[in-house]
């Protein structure tokens, strides 16, 4: 399985990327191939697994349906880098239940609230907000204010996870063009850059 956990037991986002690289440019070949054929006039055999868009379609109407197919790839990758970033998350609250140190005790408190792991939030009173608890109480500047906006950073990326996986059916108040796999993965990687300071500089267990 491609995106099966690493050995560490989450998905390795270097996974998702290579994905993406693979099926878009198996996408763009696609397109060339289409376009090609029917610049041609359609004499020659169809190209394979030709989509019925195609069929009787404009050079112009291509280009969108294909930009389409590419966007809508995009989003899937970008919606299982987050789901990169939650399952690290989820990794790592695990292996700090036994430690006694200030996060420790916050993410305890919150697994111990919850009947079920799987319950336990990310964001709203969730692991997010006992990261930023640990930050404002325990790292020095000026890297507490770093950690801090680059966790509030991600936020908006958890948004838009949550509206791609559960239906897209309502208003996600997102401006959905500004999230590119390059700038998600852009966010993604200050992020858990963040977190390496925060538990760095205080001696802490290395994040997962």
């Amino acid at each position: 399985m491609l995106f099966a956990p690493n050995a560490q037991g989450y998905i390795d986002h270097a996974v998702v990327l290579d994905w993406f690289s693979t099926c878009s440019d198996a996408i763009s070949k696609q397109k060339s191939t289409v376009i090609n054929w029917l610049a041609n006039g359609g004499l020659s055999p169809a190209p394979v697994n030709l989509p019925d868009a195609a069929l009787y379609a404009t050079p112009e109407y291509l280009e969108q349906y294909f930009s389409d197919v590419l966007r809508e790839l995009e989003l899937s990758a970008v919606l299982w880098l987050v789901t990169y970033c939650e399952g690290r998350l989820r990794v790592d609250l695990r292996g700090r239940l036994k430690d006694t140190d200030f996060l420790a005790a916050q993410m305890k408190k919150l697994h111990d609230s919850k009947n079920e792991e799987f319950l336990i939030p990310l964001v709203d009173d969730g692991i997010l907000d006992c990261w930023k608890s640990f930050m404002r109480h325990q790292v020095p500047q000026p890297q507490q204010d770093k950690c801090v906006h680059a966790l509030g950073a991600i936020k908006s990326s958890i948004k838009l996870r949550h509206w791609l996986a559960h239906g897209r059916y309502w208003d996600a108040k997102l401006n959905i063009s500004d999230f590119e796999i390059a700038s998600v993965n852009g966010v993604l990687s200050k992020f858990f850059d963040g977190l390496a300071v925060a538990v760095s500089s205080t001696g802490i267990r290395e994040l997962a």
